[in-house]
């Protein structure tokens, strides 16, 4: 009750130490302890905050590059179906070996992997290459806008989890130190309120039965 346990989620510390503050706040012998607890409450509701809007971005990024990589999927079948349209020996055409060194649903498979970007690129550079594709060139560049719509934001996303991963950090930091001022707050409320134990007591929080959640949430 008057100690906070190390790994304290942000909800159980802010639960923890904004009962605290509202049961001292009024109370000019602990404006000290009031105060800095405030400051510590501010500091962790905004590195929460920045934590969950950072891990939401990469969230929102992963979905696009699902729906991305669906889009690349079909972009990819639809250019073989043309370029087999076109090529007289099909799938042994120089050309499409070339092009093709792995089955096309080999190479789409995985969420827009480093690897299937590369093989694309090959397709694409193979087909810009051989002037008798230009027939199916259409097919083409719908492939290479899907291709650079998926490599964008596969990009994003990496910086997404460097933020993440930053804001995680910031928020453990904060976490650590609101460790630190909430299980200072008892000996020094106990300076504060000499003799006064049932009313020291009474600024910590006591779970009633059903309360748990809003402490170990």
């Amino acid at each position: 009750m008057y100690t906070m346990r190390e790994g304290a989620s942000a909800t159980m510390a802010l639960n923890l130490m904004m009962f605290v503050y509202l049961r001292i706040v009024h109370r000019p012998a602990a404006a000290d302890v009031a105060a800095d607890l405030k400051l510590t409450i501010d500091d962790v509701e905004a590195k929460a905050s920045v934590a969950v809007s950072a891990r939401r971005q990469r969230m929102l990024t992963t979905a696009e590059i699902r729906y991305l990589d669906e889009e690349l999927d079909v972009a990819v079948s639809r250019y073989v179906k043309a370029l087999m349209a076109l090529l007289p020996e099909g799938r042994a055409d120089a050309r499409y070996l070339r092009m093709f060194p792995v089955t096309p649903t080999e190479m789409t498979t995985g969420l827009g992997s480093e690897e299937q970007s590369r093989m694309l690129k090959n397709v694409l550079a193979v087909h810009d290459s051989e002037a008798e594709l230009a027939a199916i060139s259409p097919f083409a560049e719908v492939l290479r806008a899907a291709l650079a719509a998926i490599d964008a934001a596969r990009a994003q996303r990496v910086l997404d989890y460097d933020n993440e991963q930053s804001a995680n950090a910031a928020l453990r930091a904060s976490l650590f130190k609101a460790r630190g001022v909430y299980n200072a707050a008892y000996p020094r409320l106990q300076v504060a309120f000499p003799g006064k134990k049932g009313l020291i007591r009474s600024f910590y929080y006591r779970p009633e039965k059903g309360d748990e959640a809003d402490v170990t949430g």
